[in-house]
């Protein structure tokens, strides 16, 4: 018995593990997902959701529906960063035919990165920037202000809600670039929207989108 092993063992006697969607108990530590709802995950992503909005275009891993919502809402909401294991391999997957130079992460507003701890759009970008061999800039695009929850807005709100907020502090970075932009889940599309309108003024070349989820509205 190797290390790994033991230390699995140890682990699932000491805290026994069960699996973040159906409760079942897991064999494995530190996987969040039994391996049947895993493999429900990896099918539910077997087909990209394309959506253009009104600047780019967005690849999207799935829809945002049943056990993708969960585990979604669960790394985004809970702190389980966990199940970004589980997305590495639906990443892996994702089928990107797009000329990109560099890898953006929507950024979220400072007060924010303080309570949750972490910007789950970049966790995401490091995931996709390994797949694709590509640079990651987290410091290119920054949120300058502290938006209202956009859950259960309008898109006519979202957009006013998004105005202005966010600003290219390195534009050297993007100038004649072709830039994909990464967020956790596509619902509008104003996020993503503002974002494109900030990078292209700042002199990018092209904008792109990819998330793990789109809403289907």
């Amino acid at each position: 018995m190797n290390a790994k092993t033991l230390f699995n063992s140890f682990i699932s006697v000491v805290l026994p593990l069960s699996c973040s969607s159906c409760s079942k108990a897991l064999a494995v530590y530190p996987l969040p997902l039994c391996h049947d709802c895993k493999k429900k995950l990896l099918d539910s992503s077997s087909k990209p959701v394309i959506t253009y909005t009104k600047r780019c275009k967005v690849t999207s891993c799935a829809k945002y529906e049943n056990l993708m919502k969960a585990c979604v809402r669960g790394f985004k909401y809970s702190g389980n960063r966990e199940i970004l294991g589980v997305f590495s391999d639906i990443i892996g997957s994702s089928d990107i035919r797009e000329n990109i130079d560099l890898i953006v992460p929507i950024p979220i507003h400072s007060s924010k990165l303080r309570e949750r701890g972490y910007n789950q759009s970049e966790l995401i970008s490091m995931v996709l920037a390994k797949k694709l061999s590509l640079p990651v800039s987290t410091h290119t695009i920054t949120k300058i202000r502290r938006t209202h929850q956009q859950t259960g807005l309008s898109k006519k709100r979202r957009m006013e809600n998004l105005k202005g907020s966010f600003l290219v502090v390195d534009r050297s970075s993007v100038s004649g670039k072709s830039v994909l932009i990464v967020d956790d889940i596509l619902t509008t599309g104003a996020t993503m929207n503002e974002c494109s309108k900030a990078l292209i003024a700042a002199g990018a070349r092209r904008v792109t989108g990819f998330t793990l989820a789109k809403t289907m509205h």
